[in-house]
């Protein structure tokens, strides 16, 4: 069985991934949407 703290700092490192992901996903896809990045658009 794993420790709390061994829980805990997998748990944190997880969160600070998802953070990590957020914060570098979402202005690149508030760029795509507003067309600011057409390369990666589809074109209809």
């Amino acid at each position: 069985m794993a420790s709390a703290a061994m829980m805990a700092g997998a748990v944190q490192t997880y969160a600070t991934i998802a953070v990590a992901i957020a914060a570098i996903g979402l202005p690149l896809y508030q760029l795509r949407r507003d067309g600011f990045l057409p390369r990666l658009r589809r074109r209809d």
